[in-house]
């Protein structure tokens, strides 16, 4: 019924099976990372997943962070994502966000271990 309804109202009806089927075409068109991304934009992906700013992630790989905020775009490009919320979607599908979590501690460590004076980091 609900078919005969969308149909009548101008849309188009699916069965569940066409409806499934374009939902994971949809997800499989998107392209996997490790195909398309350089090792460079991989690490920097994996550091904004892990919640590194653009400054911090810079800082870690000396760069500026102009370089790591078009890094940023060139990945969103690559991968078909239009915004962050995209790009964390699609690393989800991919399985990399999971992979990404210890960089985040990893990150944070590096970043306090910078700011404490010379003295507290040798006690």
């Amino acid at each position: 019924m609900r078919a005969i309804f969308d149909v009548l109202q101008g849309g188009i009806a699916f069965s569940a099976d066409i409806d499934h089927e374009l939902a994971l075409s949809r997800v499989a068109d998107t392209p996997a990372a490790t195909d398309v991304l350089t090792p460079r934009e991989f690490e920097i992906l994996r550091m904004l997943l892990a919640e590194s700013s653009t400054e911090d992630i810079a800082e870690i790989l000396h760069l500026s962070p102009k370089t790591v905020a078009n890094t940023r775009y060139l990945i969103k490009a690559k991968l078909g994502a239009a915004s962050d919320i995209e790009l964390v979607l699609v690393a989800l599908r991919q399985g990399i966000l999971g992979e990404s979590r210890g960089m985040a501690e990893d990150a944070s460590q590096r970043a306090q271990s910078r700011a404490q004076p010379k003295a507290w980091q040798d006690n």
